[in-house]
């Protein structure tokens, strides 16, 4: 009996571990990318009527990741290295490489450092893509520096599952 109450108790756990919902984030027509339970979708305080819904941790509301679409005049090499250059004392790139998401969409990932004009401190983790004919997509994860670590791998797999639309 006590085994049966273990082995039922092992199921049970690995049942609710498994129904830890993936959800889709998609902007029909451009792209999509997937996150986890944790994260709240809605409008940032403040967005524009045109602007994308924002994700929000729910166990820590400094925690966000956003995306932006950008059509632009200039090329995506060109948007890549005004990102660079955009560096200032209060911005500072930390670390650039390049990315590739899990359908083989190639980017680049930017990490910044930025000195917010309230005085917190916060890393911003932004994942740049080619969009759709002359768009441009950014993701961007920002959290305060002492919990920049623990989002980290939440940022990358949210990038990581980026698909543009064909």
């Amino acid at each position: 009996m006590k085994k049966l109450f273990v082995v039922a108790a092992l199921l049970a756990l690995l049942v609710s571990i498994g129904l830890a919902e993936e959800k889709q984030y998609d902007v029909p027509g451009a792209f999509s990318f997937s996150y986890g339970d944790g994260w709240n979708k809605g409008q940032r305080n403040g967005a524009t009527g045109k602007e994308l819904d924002w994700l929000v941790s729910a166990t820590d509301p400094n925690a966000s990741f956003n995306a932006v679409i950008s059509h632009a005049d200039f090329s995506y090499d060109d948007w890549i290295k005004r990102n660079i250059k955009s560096a200032t004392p209060y911005r500072v790139l930390t670390s650039k490489s390049e990315f590739a998401s899990t359908s083989g969409e190639k980017g680049y990932k930017l990490v910044w450092r930025v000195k917010a004009s309230n005085g917190e401190d916060l890393i911003r983790q932004q994942y740049l893509f080619r969009g759709k004919g002359d768009s441009q997509v950014m993701l961007s994860g920002t959290v305060d520096v002492a919990n920049a670590a623990k989002f980290e791998a939440d940022f990358d797999a949210f990038a990581k599952s980026f698909t543009k639309d064909k």
